[in-house]
């Protein structure tokens, strides 16, 4: 195993600074999570409005950075959103006032602007979501102990995946065919979605899981920890390839992402940076800091083609969109 230590204090030319090419304004809080659509145009971000005392999901036009669409109806914090993979749907967790432990999940019809079906969680509020590649399932974490699935069209439980003391967040592989989910427990599980059975589970980390994201050719997971590390896995070994240090400078990492190429990993966290790691060069390729966030950034995502990163949270109840550095080639390229 090579142990990759990411050190603060790097020359200038060993890494490029991110620049901020657009800031979202909210009305009331930063962004606790952020999304792009599948064709790149739209982000989704959540806010509050207090005048109205709703809390809303804002899409923004990415090219224009302008807002296009309020989905409002929440009476509570909306916990997470995402875009389905053929873009027909826009999926929120959220709460009733009156039953603050219990998650609502609703489906809103993007084109119609409303919501088309809405269920509660069998566990937990539902703090992470992930669709299924054909958008007909859809999976969910709320601090229970199970990974619940649920059927997009009708809103029926499929199965409850237990194996966690309690689950974190999940994710579908590229393919369809495999769920993963991770725990505080610090171990990340390998479901098979047809047989709804444990594959495999991945030991590497010393406390909670808190994000875990495929490689797009589904070969790798990424696994982000509170222990400040990020582990890669290879999907054909179950084996740690590699382990990530930012013990300096990023504490408890809460967000990862990859790019659309495979090529790059976003980490985020406890602080006011973001860190792009080069995965086939295995050093830091951009540290994105300088303008941006002031106070710890929640969430992090790629847009579909990775040319763009997002980033919500801070004090300064903002999302910023980065421009993304082009990878530098090595010389002998």
């Amino acid at each position: 195993m090579v142990l990759a230590t990411i050190l603060l204090l790097l020359s200038t030319n060993c890494f490029v600074a991110g620049q901020v090419r657009g800031t979202l304004e909210h009305r009331e809080q930063g962004s606790m999570w952020i999304a792009f659509s599948p064709d790149g145009k739209l982000l989704a971000t959540a806010d509050e409005d207090r005048t109205n005392k709703d809390y809303m999901v804002r899409l923004w036009d990415v090219d224009t950075g302008k807002e296009s669409i309020q989905l409002r109806g929440h009476k509570w914090q909306i916990f997470t959103g995402a875009f389905s993979p053929d873009g027909k749907t826009f999926v929120t967790v959220s709460a009733d006032p009156e039953k603050k432990h219990v998650g609502i999940v609703r489906l809103w019809d993007v084109s119609m602007r409303k919501v088309r079906l809405s269920f509660e969680l069998s566990e937990g509020r539902g703090i992470s979501i992930a669709f299924s590649p054909d958008s007909k399932i859809l999976a969910t974490s709320g601090n229970a102990r199970t990974a619940t699935l649920w059927d997009v069209n009708t809103g029926k439980e499929l199965a409850a995946l237990e194996g966690h003391k309690q689950v974190t967040c999940v994710a579908f592989s590229p393919h369809g065919k495999v769920i993963a989910s991770a725990s505080y427990d610090g171990t990340v599980m390998l479901w098979d979605v047809a047989e709804r059975k444990s594959r495999a589970t991945l030991q590497g980390h010393e406390t909670t899981v808190k994000s875990i994201a495929f490689s797009p050719d589904g070969k790798m997971l990424a696994s982000g920890s509170y222990d400040r590390t990020v582990v890669l896995w290879d999907l054909t070994t179950n084996k740690q390839q590699d382990k990530l240090d930012f013990s300096r400078g990023m504490g408890q990492i809460h967000c990862i992402a990859y790019s659309s190429d495979g090529k790059t990993i976003a980490v985020v966290g406890n602080s006011d940076v973001v860190r792009l790691w080069d995965l086939e060069a295995g050093k830091l390729r951009a540290d994105f800091k300088g303008e941006g966030h002031y106070g710890l950034i929640n969430h992090v995502a790629f847009s579909p083609d990775g040319k763009t990163l997002a980033t919500g949270g801070g004090r300064d109840k903002s999302v910023k969109l980065w421009d993304v550095p082009p990878a530098k080639k090595s010389p002998d390229k």
